[in-house]
């Protein structure tokens, strides 16, 4: 900034990396500015720096904000004001610095308007946000264990901020999006199914080696065990069927791992009874049946799976090892067992570890494959996907499904009056807005340009109009470049009510109401065909 008053990174720190960083780029953008502005160079260049800058203070905007609305800091309205306030204001220097053409005066106008704003609003209203963050986050007098906890958090977001997967993601899969669900449940499947195929041809030809080295009675009883286990194998592998639904995997998964460990625990029970040779092949072959747990445990390894439900695959093979240890044979004294278990517990980890790795892969590939790179909602290939299915199970159970379309107005003026940096942003603006706006369940496709879908299963509506100014409330979707609050047209169209025999004409039906709401005065929303079923004007501003 200016030589007398410097801003520097000890001026406007905060104790908030994500935060610092951002005043950190918006200080080195200023700094950029005022050398163009000394170098004399053109309007459109020092427009496109202020427009940049522009766009990295409402990114600022948006990091603080989602921090006050996670964080329940009480006034996040003043802050929304004094965004408003900075955007007007940035125009209006904007076309100020047109009509002034000595750059020392246009670094003046800059500096007195960029660097004192940012100085204000950063001892203003980010000092008392940091204050009131700390404070929640680590009470009047931060713990040890506090402190550790956030380092251990600031870690994790380093470790992920590559990343589009949480780690909530790789721990338990309640947030899982519903097309990695899916996937993940036709892998699962189709590797269970193969699993079994290798386990019915394997556990029948063991049955020569038991007759072979093994008292004729003990083979007999372990061969009937075995043929047992390969029907169950066979069975699994044959006839279970492909599905997409996640608690179809889970049964077919426990299936797969119940079975070796009913066959383990019977092996134990019959080698307990039985006198067992101590040397030799025979001890070998013996001492073999011993650590079919590790299979089990190395068996985890093979599917993508979060940390949880490996830990719970991995029980029944800790469970057996755990009865086998109370019921030693000749084999394994007590000093043994111990060491067994803890080596079977370091596989297990290790297996669980190679699986999560799996997970994260399939993660990041859904995610990438299947999201807009811009907004993060759905893209339209994996939203078409998606609604096929939540259609194909409303019509079949004949359940409540709910489409609105959205298309944002007078879209293209924001384009050619801001730049489509500014249009890029207020996509994602809107996005945001929608996310937070529907249910888990609900998909947010974006279906092209600036038109959006919001695909809602199960929801009850006895009165759309009700529902729709519910998930539309005023300023609801952010605010354009220029301080106005984003507006939509919205289509709305009801399964049970206006019964569609296919998607294709589901979507229609509700595209042809999102027209009707712009034909009517735009900024509303269009849930039936005559005037009565249209939401007054100014559903969103």
């Amino acid at each position: 900034m200016g030589k007398d008053a410097p801003l520097t990174k000890q001026d406007l720190s905060l104790g908030i990396e994500e935060i610092d960083q951002e005043h950190q780029v918006m200080i080195k953008g200023l700094e950029t500015l005022r050398q163009a502005l000394l170098d004399g160079c053109l309007d459109a260049t020092t427009a496109g720096l202020l427009s940049e800058l522009r766009s990295q203070a409402n990114k600022n905007f948006q990091t603080e904000e989602h921090l006050m609305r996670d964080n329940q800091f009480p006034d996040v309205a003043s802050h929304r004001e004094e965004h408003r306030q900075f955007i007007k204001e940035s125009h209006a220097l904007e076309e100020t610095l047109t009509s002034e053409k000595v750059p020392q005066r246009r670094v003046a106008l800059v500096d007195h308007f960029l660097s004192n704003w940012l100085i204000q609003h950063v001892v203003g209203p980010d000092r008392e946000l940091s204050r009131f963050l700390h404070k929640k986050w680590d009470g009047d007098s931060p713990s040890f264990w506090r402190q550790l906890k956030r380092r251990f958090l600031h870690f994790v977001e380093r470790v992920f901020s590559q990343s589009d997967t949480t780690l909530h993601d790789l721990l338990v899969p309640w947030q899982h999006s519903n097309l990695l669900k899916s996937y993940r449940a036709q892998l699962l499947i189709s590797r269970i199914r193969l699993l079994a195929a290798l386990f019915a041809v394997m556990t029948p030809v063991w049955i020569i080696f038991d007759f072979l080295f093994l008292p004729t009675d003990l083979a007999m009883k372990l061969a009937g065990g075995r043929m047992v286990a390969t029907v169950g194998f066979l069975l699994l592998a044959l006839f279970w069927e492909k599905s997409d639904r996640m608690a179809q995997a889970y049964v077919a998964l426990g299936l797969l791992f119940l079975i070796p460990s009913l066959f383990f625990a019977m092996t134990n029970l019959l080698f307990a009874s039985h006198t067992l040779p101590v040397d030799g092949f025979s001890a070998g072959l013996v001492t073999g049946y011993l650590f079919l747990p590790f299979v089990m445990a190395a068996g985890i390894s093979i599917f993508p799976l979060t940390v949880l439900e490996g830990a719970l695959l991995a029980l029944p093979a800790l469970l057996t090892q755990i009865y086998a240890m109370q019921s030693t044979t000749p084999l394994t004294g007590s000093d043994g067992s111990l060491g067994i278990f803890w080596l079977l517990l370091l596989i297990v980890a290790i297996a669980i570890l190679a699986a999560v790795s799996q997970l994260h892969f399939w993660c990041e590939l859904v995610n990438k494959t299947s999201r807009d790179p811009l907004t993060g909602a759905y893209n339209r290939a994996a939203g078409q996907e998606l609604m096929d299915k939540y259609f194909f199970l409303a019509r079949r159970s004949d359940t409540p499904l709910l489409i609105l379309f959205f298309d944002l107005d007078n879209f293209k003026s924001v384009n050619d009056l801001y730049g489509h940096e500014a249009g890029d942003e207020t996509l994602k603006t809107m996005t945001a807005a929608l996310e937070r706006s529907t249910r888990k369940v609900d998909l947010v496709v974006r279906w092209g340009g600036e038109e959006f879908l919001a695909l809602m299963p199960l929801a009850e509506v006895e009165d759309v109009s009700t529902f729709i100014r519910r998930v539309c409330k005023p300023n609801n979707l952010g605010f354009r470049p220029d301080g106005k609050p984003i507006t939509a047209s919205v289509g709305v169209a009801e399964f049970l009510t206006d019964r569609p025999s296919r998607l294709s004409q589901f979507i229609a039906l509700a595209d042809q109401r999102m027209y009707q709401a712009k034909k009517a005065g735009k900024n509303r929303a269009c849930y039936g065909d005559g005037k009565e079923g249209m939401t007054e004007v100014g559903l969103f501003g």
